[in-house]
């Protein structure tokens, strides 16, 4: 047995945990993890027996299929046996195997979701057009179905493609290899659990479906493309080769990198509208030849996965297993934040080449490499190199949490436009891990760039938002800090909880508590006794752990992945009063658990014979505010309790514009 030492800022850490397939030399091909610089063999580590027969395959298609709840429960399962001892003859190192394509492709579509790219390639073709946009795309998620037959693993070569192209000026079209061969860098979106032929799927179901995601390479002959693409859409220019990493980065892993939409203005029909519409916060890093030539946003896509997987499927088309839809290029509003680089829209964009003489992007023979991907905050790392090669597809990617309320989104039109862009500035400020890049703010929010310097120059000048130079960076100010000082002193979830949780208690006829979150305690600020009670130990100014309360658990569960582990970063941070005692796995499951049914409980762990449920309240950014709790003896149904404190849970929420999280089904 071995124990592997993951740091806790490894690149491929316990937080990514991303899939894949591999062959030792003249081995069969197995399915696998990554770990730092270490494959892992699934089968070896979870088992090959009953469900965990899929470990078998050599495809991940069998596992994918069976579900996000499977899902959930192997990746918890996996992170734990990778915190203890595995197997010697699981573990291999990354540069003795051979990486395989880790799924079979079933279809394939691609997407248009960048606005900003839709806009470049829209002059590139239809230079007389006066608006570059097609007139239905702000209306649906352009796409084209693609060649699943041409999708290749990252390392494999890639010859130039031969087709027909017209030169302008030149009468007729002539036949051969392009000469204006493209990459796009692109994401990958893997379908796993498969739906039903006939029945669309919504696009707030879309997490049902989706089992993760792979860095994608869509390598295009821009002049094939050019000549052929009308009426019908590309084909000889796009179908001859598409590159994919070859480690699956699970949904699971990027939840935390879930941001709003930008704008979506007109609003979309329907069967495209979600309930909280959003995107990923992804940063790419395109390297050419050593040298970083461009960083895609993620974050400035327009149309989102779930959107996607919801047109793709309105007419009835079924999706299955192994299926993948890509994004489409990746592109923002700079020259260097585009991620398809055909000099005729890029200006002819210079890359440095082995030499180190700056020359056009050189053509002939290329290899196509996509990095493999991490799903947490950092700088995510490239596939190791075996050899040098010219790496046109190379990404980084960088993923932070931000979740909450839909910053560039407006119901109405402001009646003060510039009040109501700053709030929301600096409401998107205060969601942040950390000062961000004006660019970050702009794509957010959804303004001109120089409305956005100008907003951050007259916030700074108030003392609202602090710039910090070196960085390049800006953050909230100490005007904004004194901003919520003043929310702490005049104590407006006491006052306003108060007559609640009065009535509340006047209802069930249980004692009530309205207690909020410190570090790994609960503080209780409010306690209502009902009359004929037992006295609890829950009075004003108490703390209790968190993780033996409900109170507590309801608010760790709005807590992303990162933020609960730092809390709790070893078994023994947690209270010992429970039986057996909770562990970080323990704590996981109790939190899913909670998400599921909609409040947490805890019978027993606090005071035996007395159990509570409790409703957690999320801030316009997501993370917990407060919760509301009933107490009371044991023997008593809990349902209609968990309804009641949901209730008055969604009226405290909704004073103080924040939100009770849905049930997750």
């Amino acid at each position: 047995m071995i124990r592997l030492a993951p740091q806790s800022d490894e690149l491929f850490g316990l937080d990514n945990l991303p899939y894949g397939a591999y062959a030792t030399e003249g081995g069969t091909t197995r399915l696998a993890t990554r770990l730092g610089e270490h494959v892992i063999d699934l089968g070896l580590v979870l088992g090959e027996d009953g469900d965990d027969a899929v470990f078998v395959e050599p495809t991940l298609n069998a596992f994918m299929g069976q579900g996000p709840t499977r899902w959930r429960s192997v990746r918890e399962r996996l992170r734990a046996a990778l915190e203890g001892e595995v197997p010697n003859g699981a573990v291999h190192r990354l540069d003795e195997v051979e990486l395989r394509l880790p799924f079979e492709v079933g279809d394939y579509i691609d997407f248009y979701a960048s606005e900003h790219h839709a806009s470049n390639l829209g002059r590139l073709f239809r230079p007389d057009s006066p608006d570059p946009l097609a007139p239905n795309w702000k209306h649906l998620p352009i796409g084209y179905h693609g060649r699943a037959g041409s999708i290749v693993v990252s390392g494999t070569d890639i010859v130039r493609p031969c087709g027909q192209r017209k030169v302008p000026g030149d009468t007729a079209p002539t036949f051969g290899p392009s000469t204006r061969l493209d990459i796009e860098a692109e994401l990958g979106f893997v379908v796993g659990a498969p739906s039903t032929w006939g029945t669309p799927v919504a696009g707030d179901a879309a997490d049902a479906h989706l089992f993760g995601v792979v860095l994608f390479n869509d390598w295009s002959a821009r002049d094939l493309q050019a000549w052929e693409y009308v009426p019908l859409g590309p084909h000889l220019g796009k179908s001859f080769a598409s590159t994919v990493s070859p480690w699956v980065v699970p949904m699971l892993a990027l939840e935390h990198a879930r941001i709003p939409l930008p704008v979506q203005e007109p609003e979309p029909l329907p069967y495209l509208r979600l309930a909280n519409p959003w995107g990923l916060d992804i940063e790419f890093e395109v390297e050419w030849n050593g040298e970083v030539v461009s960083r895609p946003p993620y974050a400035a896509m327009y149309w989102s996965p779930a959107q996607m997987l919801a047109h793709l499927t309105s007419n009835g088309a079924s999706v299955r297993s192994g299926d993948v839809f890509a994004s489409g290029t990746i592109s923002g509003p700079e020259r260097d934040e585009r991620g398809a680089f055909d000099r005729a829209h890029l200006g002819r964009r210079r890359a440095r080449r082995g030499g180190g003489r700056a020359s056009h992007v050189p053509r002939g023979r290329r290899r196509g490499r996509a990095a493999g991907d991490r799903a947490r905050p950092g700088r995510h790392p490239p596939e190791p190199r075996r050899g040098a090669r010219p790496d046109p597809s190379r990404a980084h990617l960088t993923a932070g949490r931000v979740a909450g309320p839909q910053w560039g989104m407006a119901s109405a039109k402001p009646a003060m436009p510039g009040v109501d862009a700053a709030l929301r500035l600096l409401t998107f400020l205060a969601a942040q891990r950390g000062p961000v890049a004006a660019a970050t703010v702009q794509r957010a929010l959804g303004l001109p760039r120089s409305s956005t310097y100008k907003l951050l120059r007259a916030l700074e000048d108030q003392g609202f938002v602090l710039r910090l130079p070196d960085e390049k960076r800006y953050g909230l100010g100490l005007a904004a800090f004194e901003l919520s000082s003043g929310f702490s002193r005049q104590e407006p979830l006491t006052r306003i909880g108060a007559p609640l949780l009065a009535r509340l208690v006047d209802r069930v006829g249980e004692s009530a508590h309205l207690s909020v979150l410190h570090g790994r305690d609960v503080v209780y600020l409010i306690e209502e006794r009902a009359r004929n009670r037992p006295s609890l130990v829950t009075e004003v100014g108490v703390r209790l752990p968190a993780d033996i309360t409900a109170s507590g658990r309801a608010m760790l569960a709005l807590l992303p992945p990162a933020q609960l582990r730092a809390l709790y970063p070893s078994d023994a941070a947690f209270a010992s009063r429970t039986a057996p005692p909770l562990t970080y796995f323990r704590l996981k499951k109790v939190l899913d658990d909670t998400r599921r049914a909609g409040y947490a409980t805890e019978d027993g762990d606090v005071t035996a014979g007395i159990a509570s449920v409790a409703v957690g309240i999320a801030d316009p950014a997501g993370w917990p505010v407060a919760a509301v709790a009933i107490t009371f003896e044991s023997v008593r149904p809990r349902e209609e309790l968990a309804v009641a404190a949901r209730e008055v849970a969604t009226e405290l929420a909704r004073a103080i514009r924040g939100s009770v999280p849905p049930v997750v089904e």
